[in-house]
């Protein structure tokens, strides 16, 4: 079952004090906070480091500009989206095996998943998110409800969830609610944080940690949604003199041309289409 979906439009979310949009579709964000999908340049040279199912991904601690930058949940699903991307969603369990074995082959303590509990404003009224620590997750990205949590997944051959914690008890457990009243309503992979080797937590939102960000299909198809008379892809090739680059735009479905930029940056050749052009791009593999 999914959660209500935005319209390509609603990207970027102006929140009022019930937590909803402007179209009044539950966020579940703090009316103090915005949810921004701006589409910068960014995205088109967005790392790639590796890929599930033609999904690119990259872990933030092995991005330069995000190497030493540990973020709460929020500031997580921005950074992903300036890439027209989003925080990784690990539906199945040969995608939960990928990235446990990039944070324990990189030795991450944790990261930040699109994991979220439906628990705000809207979510009162779905019996079939009762009790909600148990049947009220999904993956944010998605809007996809994530499997009971007190159970074997199915199609998976373990549970994902912890048996253990900060109050000794299987996860998710809401422990720090008990400690000083905040909730853990967004889902984190530890690595032996409780000597429980890698496994999914409830963590209180507002911690710090690095984070795995992914594709978003749906914000690659608002870039179609928004230009709808205009074929506007590019490819950056990268010759074997570092100083060139070759860039193919293609300027409606019937005309094109190639452009070749010497000693220029991919960056600066990114904000000169852009300007000349004023279109989001997508990058074509």
């Amino acid at each position: 079952m999914s959660f209500a979906r935005s319209s390509p439009e609603g990207y970027t979310y102006a929140i009022d004090g019930r937590g909803r949009d402007g179209r009044g579709i539950v966020l579940g964000i703090s009316p103090n906070r915005k949810m921004n999908c701006n589409l910068h340049t960014e995205y088109i040279n967005r790392p790639k480091e590796f890929s599930y199912r033609g999904r690119n991904m990259f872990l933030s601690s092995h991005v330069p500009a995000l190497a030493t930058k540990k973020v709460d949940w929020l500031d997580a699903r921005n950074i992903c989206r300036e890439y027209c991307m989003d925080l990784v969603a690990l539906e199945t369990q040969e995608k939960n095996n990928l990235i446990f074995r990039v944070i324990q082959q990189n030795d991450v303590p944790y990261i930040w998943t699109a994991g979220r509990i439906c628990d705000f404003n809207g979510c009162e009224n779905r019996p079939d998110l009762e009790p909600k620590n148990v049947y009220g997750w999904f993956w944010s990205a998605t809007r996809e409800k994530i499997q009971a949590t007190n159970r074997l997944p199915q199609g998976w051959g373990y549970n994902p969830w912890s048996q253990t914690g900060h109050k000794k008890r299987p996860q998710p457990d809401n422990a720090e609610y008990d400690i000083n009243q905040t909730k853990e309503q967004c889902l984190s992979v530890l690595n032996n944080v409780y000597n429980d080797g890698i496994a999914w937590h409830d963590v209180a939102c507002y911690h710090e940690k690095p984070f795995i960000c992914e594709d978003s299909d749906e914000l690659l198809r608002y870039v179609a949604a928004t230009n709808p008379d205009l074929k506007f892809f590019q490819k950056i090739i990268h010759a074997n003199d570092a100083r060139k680059r070759q860039v193919v735009h293609t300027i409606s479905a019937k005309q094109y041309r190639l452009t070749l930029i010497d000693n220029a940056t991919s960056t600066e050749i990114i904000h000169q289409l852009c300007v000349l052009h004023t279109l989001t791009l997508r990058l074509l593999e």
